[in-house]
């Protein structure tokens, strides 16, 4: 073939396809180039390959080998400036966006490109996105970043990341011919690991995929059974994999039955927690409305799991100052005081959790977490995620019988679920 006719796109150059380099690519398999080759012989190279200065090639290797197979003697291309990890960074994204790579080569590349951006600015995996006026990220690059950049979703980013590692551990899982079959193929793999974990005392868990976390039973490593108000650590568990890294500092000011104590002991967490009326003696005696004694060491996570106002009332303690013996106004109040010390000791970029649930009194509904989400917005942070938590089989149990006579004389639902509410800080506008 003579020379392609050029796309009509400006910075573009004519190369001898003979003369540009190819080391290391990403792509192993180009996968058959007919199509391609036929598409080429009739139209022309409709996508410019991309170069860089010294002649190695940066992008479009599948476009290359089809136009040195059909003899093509000058090839467009596109001069890629920049150093060699933006130019690593250049292929890797047109690779990921290709309809016709694999899922394997479309995760690797997906991890290949949060490596990249690790070395360039370090890595939050759920951190704070904002850019300082150098370019530089402020706290590394974030999952939350990346997501945006490629135009997917945060959940398809971790479950792609989490094949990109299982790959290479799992042989099985690397041969499945579609994610969701790789995806099973790991959830079963994870639960043989976790019975061989359970007999060595190491502690594995399987991260919820979805926003609805249910749990049958508490898991009794976590927490004290039989504590009133006990949550699933199951849960705790969850919001640790998701929102935090070993090492982090973990606050709850509503400490209860010490369910995130265990928790974070168990995730290599720091926990720092707090209660009115402690039963333990790694919680710290607090009032959480009248501050949160950090101290100068700044929380990355602040869980908050406060009774859910008269839902409990006098089962905790007869203190005034504990949340179930308050009026819903005076109830809000406190919640208020508590959001805004949690958005004190928090990092910027650092998280807020608020599990509640809404409540019926007296003939009345209040929608307890739509108000206190409110009352967390007023604080100046930014909703993350919703999640379904309903209450355990458990939980729903307790005085079952009796509450689901009231629920049918009285015409009325009962509670089934919980909203599980997660914010991040926002560092404050560069001026």
């Amino acid at each position: 073939m003579d020379e392609l006719p050029p796309t009509g796109l400006n910075q573009v150059t004519l190369f001898d396809p003979s003369e540009i380099r190819v080391e290391n690519r990403f792509r192993k398999d180009l996968g058959d180039l007919e199509d391609l080759k036929q598409s080429i012989r009739e139209l022309g190279l409709l996508q410019p390959i991309g170069v860089s200065k010294d002649k190695r090639l940066v992008f479009g290797e599948r476009r290359l080998k089809a136009c040195i197979e059909l003899g093509v003697e000058k090839v467009p291309a596109y001069i890629v400036d920049g150093d060699l990890y933006h130019q690593k960074l250049a292929e890797l994204h047109e690779n990921i966006k290709r309809k016709n790579v694999s899922w394997q080569e479309e995760v690797l590349a997906l991890e290949e490109i949060k490596q990249i951006y690790e070395n360039l600015y370090g890595w939050r995996p759920r951190g704070n996105p904002n850019l300082l006026s150098d370019n530089k990220l402020e706290n590394g690059y974030s999952q939350e970043r990346l997501a945006e950049e490629l135009r997917v979703s945060q959940p398809k980013i971790a479950t792609d990341l989490q094949l990109a590692y299982a790959i290479k551990k799992y042989p099985d899982v690397a041969n499945a011919k579609t994610k969701r079959e790789a995806l099973r193929k790991l959830r079963q793999k994870k639960k043989v690991e976790e019975k061989e974990g359970e007999s060595r005392g190491d502690f594995v868990y399987d991260a919820e995929l979805r926003n609805l976390w249910f749990f049958q039973e508490c898991d009794e490593r976590f927490g004290i059974a039989g504590y009133p108000g006990r949550m699933p650590g199951q849960v705790v568990v969850n919001l640790l994999h998701y929102f935090t890294d070993p090492g982090m500092v973990v606050v709850d000011p509503f400490a209860g039955s010490g369910t995130t104590i265990d928790v974070c002991n168990a995730m290599r967490r720091k926990c720092i927690s707090f209660d009115l009326n402690p039963v333990r003696n790694d919680i710290i005696r607090n009032d959480a409305g009248k501050g949160v004694p950090l101290g100068s060491e700044a929380a990355d996570f602040v869980l908050l799991d406060p009774p859910y106002s008269m839902m409990k009332k006098g089962e905790y303690t007869d203190n005034p100052n504990d949340l179930s013996n308050m009026g819903l106004e005076e109830y809000f109040d406190a919640v208020r005081k508590v959001v805004e010390e949690s958005k004190r000791i928090l990092r910027n970029g650092g998280y807020l959790a608020f599990i509640i649930s809404s409540l019926r009194r007296n003939g009345a509904f209040h929608d307890l977490p739509f108000k206190c989400y409110a009352i967390v917005l007023e604080s100046g942070f930014v909703p993350v995620e919703r999640i379904i938590v309903p209450y355990s089989g458990n939980e729903a149990s307790a005085d079952g019988g009796y509450w689901n006579e009231k629920a049918r004389q009285g015409r009325f639902m009962l509670r089934g679920y919980r909203d599980l509410m997660v914010f991040r800080k926002e560092a404050p506008a560069h001026a």
